[in-house]
């Protein structure tokens, strides 16, 4: 398969890029890792006239942490984002995640801002971003600067609540509370993950609390799934175990899943059960190990 023809424009700024977004119209189109644009094109699922390469933009590149936030721009690689000391140290959970999308080829060109702006249903990283709760930045010719949680920026199935003349600027964390442990995990078929959990929870008072369930790759969206993580909330180390089964149920009762036969559902609600309460049971056994590492070291 062949690319169409088409013409490339780089801009040098992120006004230039937008206003230029603005004046070509619908058949135009950003363009920065390009690892899911240029498939799409190659097989003639859609017909873009102009592309307009975002790559050359340095402020799209910094990765920086200032009031208490981490800020990533849209075009840092996935490489770039794994082995950053930044990330290492304010969001580890996204460094590691990083490191194992697909391969370093792909890695060493696709961007944070290519993968969620192109909204595939599995993204570990939108996944992981809505269980962190991070802000996507968004930049536009009319609408100007303005940012929305990540869990508002994917509408469907490779739908974005962007406007047609916006593209995202910068994804920003917030690192956890101390003690905070997240746990990411994915069932992969034919190298395409088939699902994608996250929890996020913390021990306190030798109870968990702020927990975060997110399921993404079943559903057209990554789903939160809140009466998996209040039955999280409050459980013990003696309730470990019923806590996390009771959250997979939950979530494979709840979430919504993509059009598919009905035997192919009960197939998806079991692969949920499972890894939902895997990943909770892991993460409740390291946040009481955190808890009382950190009661040992205040010297309790």
């Amino acid at each position: 398969m062949k690319l169409p023809p088409f013409r490339m424009h780089r801009p040098t700024s992120v006004d230039e890029a937008v206003a230029l977004r603005d004046e070509l119209g619908e058949d135009a189109a950003f363009y920065c890792g390009g690892t899911e644009l240029l498939l799409v094109m190659k097989a003639g699922l859609t017909e873009l006239s102009d592309l307009i390469d975002i790559k050359g933009i340095d402020a799209l590149h910094s990765i920086t942490f200032a009031d208490g936030v981490l800020c990533i721009g849209a075009a840092a690689t996935h490489r770039e984002i794994e082995r950053h000391p930044l990330v290492r140290e304010h969001a580890p959970a996204l460094a590691s995640v990083a490191r194992r999308i697909a391969n370093v080829r792909v890695r060493s060109v696709g961007t944070i801002g290519g993968n969620l702006a192109f909204a595939d249903p599995a993204s570990d990283l939108a996944t992981l971003l809505r269980a962190l709760g991070a802000v996507v930045q968004i930049r536009g010719a009319r609408s100007g600067r303005r940012e929305i949680p990540i869990a508002d920026l994917c509408v469907g199935a490779y739908q974005t609540a962007l406007d047609e003349d916006e593209l995202i600027e910068a994804v920003r964390v917030a690192p956890a509370v101390a003690g905070t442990v997240t746990v990411h995990q994915r069932i992969k078929f034919k190298e395409r993950p088939a699902i994608i959990a996250t929890v996020s929870l913390r021990a306190h008072n030798d109870a968990i609390v702020d927990a975060r369930v997110v399921v993404g790759a079943v559903s057209a969206i990554p789903a939160g799934v809140p009466a998996a993580e209040q039955l999280l909330d409050g459980a013990n180390p003696a309730t470990l175990v019923e806590a996390a089964e009771s959250a997979g149920d939950a979530a494979a009762n709840s979430v919504p899943l993509l059009d598919e036969t009905e035997q192919d559902q009960v197939y998806k609600r079991q692969l949920i059960r499972v890894i939902v309460a895997r990943c909770a049971t892991e993460a409740m056994n390291l946040a009481f190990v955190e808890a009382s590492l950190g009661a040992t070291d205040d010297g309790q």
